[in-house]
């Protein structure tokens, strides 16, 4: 996103999530259609939403599981308002479901739901699986953040720092101890200091004093080293870190941003996501290669990236359909060290 309020979109575009009225890949950014008041964005699974001013919501993309609110599937190439939905301040786009979390702490789900996923009982439907329009998730309250981005599950953090997850859980992913699905929000075990909650086939929290905690499944290490076996279904502490100030967890790894704005990756890293020049997994986090200076870092499917505060965007990973932003495209290339993103307006 740009901070002009409009949305810059790059990578896969085969469902229309780029928003530019076409349905194919992207190498370098391409302009949102009719978005020039957007606060923050999300995407997963084929599907982008931006949280607008106003508290409004629009998605453009695939259309899958009723997600942009009309049946049959149908993909949009440029954006469309979601009805029901009103004084939003947050939207997580899930694999095959969205959440929207209200400004009095209510948190309101939509799309595919077989797992529970939009905190309805799997069997109630408006069409097949699909949940719409959006319903809120029964027994949440004073909520101040959700996460799920490209996940089957949600967890959302409250206000008194606990947190709470709901959807598909047989790996361990609702951080209760149980593998079993939950379509009734659940508390995760041991959290009472959560200041942030992010979330993809894994979820992480970060406490008060800097400490990241994980849980779920990782066979490559994105758990970090306290979970050896690959699947802890309550949290444990990532070691090897310093203070964090954000978290971003992409598939099959994570990062978090440093005081100083360096940036450090743990997980899967085949296709060079961890940024620190290699293809080698690491469960203990390791330093990407620069930028220094970044206010913000996000991780995606195989790639991840960082805006710096000079409005630089940087990525590094995964090059298939474009996805870092700098000309290059190739399914299997990749570039483990970060590139910058080229051609994004009004950034110098």
């Amino acid at each position: 996103m740009l901070t002009t309020g409009r949305v810059a979109c790059w990578g896969d575009g085969d469902s229309g999530q780029l928003g530019n009225g076409a349905a194919r890949d992207a190498a370098r950014p391409v302009l949102v259609t009719g978005i020039g008041d957007a606060l923050r964005v999300s995407v997963g699974g084929g599907l982008s939403c931006a949280l607008r001013r106003g508290g409004r919501v629009s998605c453009w993309g695939s259309g899958r599981y009723s997600r942009l609110g009309r049946w049959p599937k149908q993909h949009a190439t440029v954006p469309e308002p979601i009805a029901g939905l009103s004084s939003v301040v947050q939207v997580v786009v899930g694999l095959h479901h969205a959440c929207a979390l209200r400004d009095d702490g209510v948190v309101l789900c939509w799309g595919g739901s077989q797992g529970g996923e939009c905190g309805v009982e799997p069997s109630w439907s408006g069409f097949g699986a699909s949940v719409f329009p959006p319903v809120a998730v029964a027994g949440l309250r004073d909520v101040v953040e959700i996460a799920g981005e490209g996940s089957s599950h949600t967890c959302a953090r409250r206000r008194d720092g606990r947190v709470l997850c709901w959807g598909r859980g047989a790996r361990g992913e609702l951080g209760n101890g149980a593998l079993a699905n939950s379509h009734r929000p659940v508390e995760v075990t041991g959290i009472n200091d959560a200041v942030e909650v992010a979330s993809d086939g894994v979820s992480c929290v970060r406490t008060r004093a800097g400490r990241v905690l994980c849980w779920g499944e990782s066979p490559f290490g994105a758990l970090g080293p306290g979970c050896p076996r690959g699947r802890c279904a309550t949290p444990v502490a990532v070691a090897g870190l310093g203070p964090v100030t954000q978290l971003a967890v992409g598939s099959e790894f994570a990062c978090g941003r440093l005081a100083g704005g360096y940036v450090t990756c743990w997980g899967r890293g085949y296709l060079g996501q961890l940024g620190d020049g290699q293809t080698i997994d690491r469960p203990a986090p390791a330093f990407t290669r620069g930028p220094s200076d970044v206010v913000e870092a996000e991780a995606g499917v195989a790639h991840a990236c960082a805006l710096r505060d000079d409005g630089s965007v940087w990525c590094w990973g995964s090059v298939a359909n474009g996805r870092l932003g700098n000309g290059a495209v190739g399914p299997g290339t990749f570039s483990a060290e970060p590139v910058r993103v080229e051609g994004l307006p009004g950034v110098p």
